[in-house]
């Protein structure tokens, strides 16, 4: 068996479109300089819906001026290079963790241009970059009919896997006025598309392009925490437990329609949320957003952290269903039940520990 590691792989534009072969550039990457490769669903507490890119931060030693913007290493500019960040286990075993594209603005020099610090920005960002152009999207399309329209253009399949039947949004309605998404940014339409039809988007580890609700999968994991009776412990921490009030809305104006439920005002008084969609007309369409929404955040769902080793959660992805075996007592009675089941919100690795912080939202 060998050391738990990190390999990183950089592949260059040589010109427009078009990019030179993976290159394998660990060896100027001491243990120290990769940075933490972040992960997410959604962003902000006290909000939901809100689109975040995924972002890793990689610090390389530049001898000779190797990694200098336009150099025989990156011939054209080192902007949208492609990066790859693998995770090799101790028995060799190489899983892709993060994939994503080399952002000149967010990237910076060290003294004497000694080492270069780069932001790498998820593949998914390239949906900033393309355009839905006018009547790509019709009146009547389904939200789903509109998002594979919006996916499946050729800029953004050149970097990210499209499969239609990944794209299966929780709500799924008829476009009222299509005119709404005319020129508008890729990443714009599917912010939308995505708060209208109460799902999430996310890649999956084969770089696919995936949209649902948040409804937990079928894959289960349990973490145990300490004096396991089978000596199964593998929960390093558990932190920033939250009763989850912080993301309870009750009330839901869409369109200037209202979806409320009182018996949620009376528990947690009235917690508003409205939001504003030109390409929905119909009040009645525009209630069932509400509803799909209000039906999703109107109870509090517990959250908290769980760090744990690389190695244990290696194959874990979004809305994974998650159970905590634990001991209560052992851990300042943090109110969690083994009947308490959890699912996957975010995702985050130490690279330099080697450990993943795994942050997660009652089912």
């Amino acid at each position: 068996m060998s050391a738990e590691r990190y390999q990183v792989f950089i592949s260059p534009l040589v010109s427009l479109g078009q990019y030179g072969p993976n290159v394998d550039v660990s060896e100027d990457i001491s243990e120290t300089d990769l940075g933490n490769m972040v992960r997410k669903i959604e962003a902000l507490d006290f909000d939901f819906g809100s689109f975040v890119y995924d972002k890793a931060t990689v610090r390389i030693i530049n001898r000779g001026g190797k990694y200098n913007n336009v150099s025989d290493f990156f011939p054209l500019k080192r902007d949208l290079a492609k990066v790859q960040i693998f995770y090799i286990d101790r028995f060799g075993i190489a899983v892709l963790k993060f994939e994503g594209l080399l952002n000149e603005s967010g990237s910076s020099s060290g003294q004497n241009n000694e080492n270069v610090r780069f932001l790498i920005v998820s593949n998914q960002s390239i949906l900033k970059q393309v355009q839905v152009s006018t009547g790509l999207i019709q009146d009547n399309n389904l939200f789903s009919e509109a998002i594979k329209k919006t996916l499946d253009q050729t800029l953004i399949t050149n970097i990210l896997n499209f499969e239609p039947n990944l794209i299966q949004p929780s709500l799924d309605l008829a476009i009222d006025n299509a005119s709404e998404f005319d020129s508008k940014p890729a990443q714009t339409v599917l912010n939308q598309l995505l708060l209208a039809s109460n799902s999430v988007f996310f890649l999956d580890s084969q770089n696919k392009m995936n949209v649902k609700g948040r409804i937990k999968t079928d894959n289960k994991t349990t973490f145990f925490g300490a004096s396991d009776p089978f000596g199964r412990e593998n929960i390093m921490r558990i932190d920033s437990i939250k009763e989850g009030y912080q993301r309870v809305f009750n009330s839901i104006v869409v369109n200037n329609v209202e979806s409320i439920d009182n018996v949620s005002v009376t528990n947690f008084g009235l917690r508003q949320k409205s939001l504003s969609f030109g390409f929905i007309t119909s009040p009645t369409k525009a209630e069932q957003i509400g509803g799909a929404i209000l039906s999703e955040f109107k109870e509090p769902k517990k959250e908290l952290k769980v760090t744990v080793s690389t190695r244990d959660a290696r194959d874990l992805m979004f809305l994974d269903k998650i159970e905590l075996d634990i001991n209560n007592n052992l851990y300042n009675d943090v109110g969690i039940d083994f009947k308490d089941r959890f699912k996957v919100m975010s995702i985050v690795e130490n690279t330099r520990e080697l450990t993943t912080i795994l942050e997660l939202r009652g089912t």
